[in-house]
């Protein structure tokens, strides 16, 4: 279960970089719009959970979704709080019909700090290089 769990946490994480902003079914049914101001971790073994902004207490990670966000959004927010770091974003693909979105973080001179694919979007490519890079959009 723990190994689940993890992997749960990890595909998230992996995904959603700190600050991402989300949909959140609160335990009243209301859904309110928030943003992680956590990573994704495993509480006390037995369950994933996240903790968002203005929300007391944390909440299980079934219950948060991704607001989509434009990658102009997306873009606004990095060049915002990492002006002197470089993005690159592309399109390819392994074989015939199949997209891959490719997106790398580096430094001034070139260094790499964070890289991230996904067959979904070149955005979800970018959030992956964000979090790899271990960087973190909010204000």
């Amino acid at each position: 279960m723990t190994n689940r769990l993890q992997q749960a946490c990890d595909a998230f994480n992996a995904k959603y970089p700190v600050g991402t902003p989300v949909y959140l079914l609160k335990d009243n049914g209301d859904v309110v719009e928030t943003a992680t101001r956590s990573a994704a971790q495993i509480l006390s073994g037995h369950s994933a959970v996240i903790w968002l902004e203005d929300v007391s207490g944390c909440y299980l990670l079934e219950r948060v979704r991704p607001i989509p966000l434009p990658t102009s959004s997306v873009i606004a927010a990095f060049e915002k709080a990492y002006p002197h770091l470089y993005w690159h974003v592309a399109k390819g693909k392994i074989t015939a019909g199949e997209p891959l979105y490719g997106a790398i973080i580096t430094t001034i001179d070139g260094t790499e700090i964070g890289h991230g694919e996904s067959a979904e979007s070149a955005e979800a490519a970018f959030a992956a290089a964000i979090a790899s890079a271990g960087l973190d959009l909010r204000p």
